[in-house]
């Protein structure tokens, strides 16, 4: 399996080969449990090794999985011809719904992130039903996967009805774009302090020094923002792990919007 190793035996998963971004670590993982749960109910342990990037600076604990997800001991249906790509693409080819007993089972938030997540909701006076997400990953992502222009954001958000009644809640790495946003829309837009932005091309668990916060604190604010932005009425999003696991997170696509290079938008609003 791609990234992990399965100790049948010891029904331990080990993310062992593969750790890069948070989201990345978990879509690795997401893939390597549809896999064994083809042929087994039975609930399986996950380890993210000590040696991660994303562990606490103490590194003492010695499963980093567990700073951030919590698992239910519970058996799982057999997960046969469910489709998941851990290399993302186009999300239109996967069946959210299919993928939500993996996520109830193994992906529920660990308390110091769903502590994170209700503080922020409170703090920036978060209403999902009124708040319009824009989701858009820079720096290194360009390597992957060409970027869209924010103004094709514009556009889409702006179609939606009654759209100046509400918040647009500006989620990216990347300081030139937000600076875009909150240029184009004024006071409608706003943005969680907590998450760190770069005017360079580099991740921002590789910045450290900069930003003063460790990857342990950017992880716990990271995901908590992730589970904050699947909630909101809207989201627009590119290709890449965050938009993945907002729709993860949902369950389904509805009112959801993924811009492709191509310009070419996947609009599930429902006015």
């Amino acid at each position: 399996m791609y990234g992990t190793t399965y100790n049948q035996e010891s029904n331990i998963l080990s993310l062992d080969k593969h750790d890069c971004g948070l989201l990345s670590n978990a879509s690795v993982t997401f893939k390597s449990l549809l896999s064994i749960h083809q042929t087994t109910s039975k609930t399986v342990k996950i380890v993210w090794p000590h040696t991660s990037v994303w562990n606490k600076p103490d590194r003492l604990n010695r499963n980093v999985y567990e700073l951030y997800f919590a698992a239910n001991a519970s058996d799982l249906p057999l997960m046969q011809d469910v489709y998941f790509n851990a290399m993302i693409g186009d999300c239109n080819k996967f069946d959210f719904p299919s993928l939500i007993p993996i996520r109830n089972v193994y992906f529920n938030l660990a308390d110091e992130v769903r502590n994170k997540q209700d503080s922020l909701v409170k703090a920036y006076n978060i209403d999902f039903a009124n708040t319009i997400v824009i989701l858009y990953r820079g720096t290194d992502k360009l390597l992957e996967v060409p970027k869209v222009h924010p103004k094709y954001y514009l556009k889409d958000i702006s179609s939606i009805k009654n759209f100046s009644d509400y918040r647009v809640l500006i989620q990216t790495d990347q300081h030139q774009i937000l600076d875009y946003f909150k240029w184009s829309l004024k006071d409608q837009a706003f943005h969680i302090k907590e998450m760190p932005l770069t005017y360079t091309d580099q991740v921002m668990h590789n910045l450290q020094h900069d930003t003063g916060m460790s990857n342990y604190e950017l992880g716990v604010n990271y995901l908590a923002v992730i589970s904050i932005l699947s909630k909101c009425k809207y989201v627009v999003y590119d290709t890449n792990n965050a938009g993945l696991w907002i729709c993860i997170f949902r369950g389904h696509l509805r009112n959801t919007c993924q811009i492709f290079a191509n310009i070419n938008i996947l609009n599930r609003f429902e006015y």
